[in-house]
């Protein structure tokens, strides 16, 4: 899976970025729930891409393996 939703939310790192240097506690503050979520989607989409590239791994080991084994 893509990391899709920071690419279709391009403007989340730029709010981010502003935030962290500009706005007010009390602005941050309003707006967190918004952004927490935003924030637990591209980290559920970046823990879908490792774990599919595990299972890829293992696939890719096991599948060598075994051609070696037929082989023998």
């Amino acid at each position: 899976m893509k990391r899709i939703f920071l690419v279709q939310h391009k403007t989340m790192y730029s709010i981010l970025s502003l935030g962290v240097h500009e706005l007010d506690e009390n602005t941050c503050l309003a707006h967190f729930d918004t952004l927490k979520v935003g924030i637990k989607i591209i980290l559920d989409e970046k823990l879908e891409e490792a774990k599919k590239q595990k299972k890829i791994q293992e696939a890719s080991q096991k599948i060598q393996l075994l051609n070696q084994s037929l082989k023998n």
